[in-house]
Formats: structure tokens, C-alpha cells, sequence
């Protein structure tokens, strides 16, 4: 008889110790602002994110984890390609008017404003990553 409240005891501590976690998804992803031409509708190029390279043709629109719009460019990431450098090197043929350039091209490495989140509680999976970064792409002659 004895017994009892010691095993209702453990019982209790084993249920409440363990983490219950919900299954809310999330998505990485990153938004690059193009600082040079009016819009970003003629650029083309690679962005390199996690080691996964994404093939940037704003002007095709083909690839739907590039979506470009006004100056951005957003990527949807696949899990787990958050959250460090980015490699980049962009191009556009069309000059803004008044220029009189030839187009814009730019490269380099980029450490984009991260930030993550956990739908599904600190102690529970997935972590997400949303970043923001911003590069210039200068006239070309």
C-alpha cells in the first residue's frame, strides 16, 4: 500500500520532465536588396547560401525559390541553409536611364542580418532562419 503514492510520484515527475512538441513548420529564407538599378527585373547571376547555389534570372522567372520584385530578391532556403555568409555576384545589361553605362555587375560575401525562430517551442525542432542583406551592383562602362 505503501507503494502507491511513490510509483503515482515517479509517474508524475516522468510526465512532467518531457517536452511535448508540436509539428508547426517553417521555412528559411533570405531577401537580398540590389542597391544600383531601378529594379531588379533584368538581373541575373548566383547567390551561394549554405553551400546550396541558386541560379538568379529575374528576367525568366523559372525558378521558384528565387522570386524577384521591385529592388528584392528572396530566396526560399531549404532547411538548415540560414544563418552564415552569402556568396553573390549579380548582373543586370540595362543601365538606368540617364546613365548612359552599359549595365550594372557586382560580387562578394555578405553576412546578412539573421534572425531565427522556433514555432514549436525553444527545446523543439525546426529552428527557421529569416535574413536580410543588402549589396550594390555598380555601372559598368
Amino acid at each position: 500500500m505503501h507503494l502507491l503514492p511513490f510509483l503515482s510520484l515517479l509517474f508524475f515527475l516522468a510526465c512532467t520532465t518531457s517536452v511535448m512538441c508540436t509539428l508547426i513548420g517553417c521555412r528559411d529564407q533570405l531577401t537580398v536588396q540590389v542597391v544600383g538599378p531601378a529594379d531588379v527585373s533584368e538581373v541575373s547571376g548566383q547567390i551561394t547560401v549554405g553551400g546550396h547555389s541558386f541560379t538568379v534570372d529575374c528576367a525568366a522567372g523559372t525558378d521558384p525559390t528565387v522570386v524577384c520584385a521591385g529592388s528584392t530578391i528572396t530566396l526560399q532556403l531549404s532547411d538548415g541553409d540560414g544563418g552564415g555568409e552569402v556568396q553573390w555576384s549579380l548582373s543586370s545589361p540595362s543601365p538606368d536611364s540617364g546613365t548612359g553605362g552599359g549595365g550594372y555587375a557586382g560580387e562578394g560575401a555578405v553576412t546578412p542580418d539573421w534572425s531565427s525562430s522556433q514555432p514549436n517551442g525553444p527545446d523543439c525542432e525546426p529552428t527557421c532562419y529569416t535574413g536580410q542583406a543588402t549589396v550594390e551592383l555598380l555601372g559598368t562602362p
